[in-house]
């Protein structure tokens, strides 16, 4: 498991180098971390 000061200090070194890139990466972490938010929230309420 990577720590988060890791994976803040490996962005910001590929920020430099492939800006598009890392756009892409951080679109799509936020992607799953919405999908596991609603997926979280779905049995949530599923169980009530």
């Amino acid at each position: 498991m990577i720590t988060e000061r890791e994976l803040k200090f490996k962005s910001a070194q590929a920020m430099k180098n492939h800006p598009q890139t890392v756009m892409v990466v951080c679109l799509l972490k936020l992607l799953s971390w919405s999908n596991q938010a609603i997926a979280e929230q779905l049995t949530v309420n599923s169980n009530q």
